[in-house]
């Protein structure tokens, strides 16, 4: 039975300014951007692919740089016998001063309209249908009321939306259980979100979301990657293969009663396991050096050690590629006696825990916690913390 090889990928936002980073390397991260695309289209002619489809997002926003749009050209025009099929998404609207109309790109690349397009390709014997953003958000859904106009062929959609529930609202194009099982398609390849979906059925359609090809900030951690597989009619083989060039790790550790630096880097180096016997120290060490960690202290800290996170942070240069260190200790500190002395700090601790007590919302809660913290510091004259998320 005849199929398709398709690499499937998404959401590149490239040139993204990466604005938690220092300069040099946020620069980096573009480059490394760039560098998993490369290898994506390198993978694609070495695999065999018939098809590359994107599924929107591939830009971050309107600010595109010379580099980019280049090497992307440079690299299409090397796999000139690959069909690769664009659907713009919410950050890379298909409009009238987009990069997808300023560029001449090469003539295996397909670029869809704002309006639900089908393109066949008879000797592959497929149809692949895709539709793009025409501004940041699209309400109503590209999937409504479509069905194939061929079911003896294979037939393949390319859209960037989001999965809701029923008769869900979205403001990016909202795609229904419903739209999905009624669309008569072998396979719908799908953009927008950051995580691997999985490859899912609804009805006799398969679709999936690859998630981002490279993690960007601590929300989209682990491996990031790309669907790789065949396509036929009414079945698929398609997995998820890794792709990225940096893991994105947040570790969280608990330094209760740490003492000094040294105490901090001891609990760190644990959590890292390079203290556990049996683990492969060469190959933790190596991930390090590749990868990109964010490490969140907690516990308990007696008022006299102020943490400086940016000492840490030096300390570990030279062991990480990159690391970022998140201090949310807190001050091992007895609340409720401080509310009963009879000085501006007890006045203020016992008011501030009257609104934590009071405040009926976490949220609220917490920041009267954080605000009871940076008080105390400030009224015994001590350095208030940068207390970040």
């Amino acid at each position: 039975m005849s199929t398709v090889k398709i690499i499937h990928c998404s959401d590149f936002h490239f040139d993204t300014p990466f604005k938690e980073y220092e300069k040099n390397m946020a620069e980096k991260r573009r480059e490394d951007l760039r560098e998993t695309f490369a290898n994506i289209i390198k993978m694609a002619r070495e695999e065999g692919a018939q098809l590359i489809l994107i599924s929107g997002d591939v830009f971050d926003n309107s600010t595109v740089t010379y580099e980019t749009i280049s090497s992307m050209k440079k690299h299409f025009e090397q796999v000139q016998d690959i069909h690769v099929f664009i659907s713009a998404g919410n950050h890379d609207p298909l409009t009238s001063n987009s990069y997808y109309k300023s560029i001449s790109w090469p003539d295996n690349v397909h670029i869809f309209t704002t309006d639900m397009e089908k393109i066949e390709l008879e000797e592959l014997g497929l149809c692949v249908y895709g539709r793009s953003f025409s501004s940041n958000y699209e309400k109503e859904g590209f999937l409504k009321n479509f069905a194939v106009e061929d079911s003896s062929k294979i037939n393949i959609m390319v859209i960037h939306g989001e999965l809701v529930q029923g008769n869900g609202l979205s403001h990016y194009n909202p795609i229904s259980e419903g739209d999905i099982y009624n669309s008569g398609l072998d396979y719908l390849a799908l953009g927008h979100v950051h995580k691997y979906s999985g490859i899912q059925r609804t009805g006799k359609t398969y679709w999936s979301y690859p998630g981002c090809a490279e993690g960007r900030g601590f929300d989209e951690l682990g491996p990031k990657g790309i669907v790789i597989g065949e396509v036929g009619k009414g079945f698929v083989r398609l997995d998820f293969q890794e792709v990225c060039k940096r893991r994105l790790h947040q570790l969280e550790v608990d330094v209760s009663g740490a003492e000094n630096y040294d105490d901090i880097l001891l609990e760190i180096n644990k959590k890292l396991g390079l203290h556990d016997e049996g683990r492969d120290k060469a190959e933790i060490l190596e991930n390090i050096k590749r990868y990109i960690y964010k490490i969140v202290l907690r516990g308990y800290i007696d008022q006299e050690f102020l943490i400086n996170r940016q000492v840490i942070e030096d300390k570990l240069k030279d062991l990480f590629y990159y690391v970022k260190i998140v201090n949310l200790t807190e001050i091992k500190v007895d609340y409720y006696a401080l509310a009963e002395e009879y000085n501006l700090k007890g006045v203020f601790v016992k008011k501030m825990l009257e609104k934590i007590d009071s405040a009926e919302k976490k949220e609220e809660k917490e920041k009267f916690k954080l605000a009871l913290k940076m008080g105390l510091e400030a009224l015994d004259y001590r350095q208030v913390r940068n207390y970040e998320d």
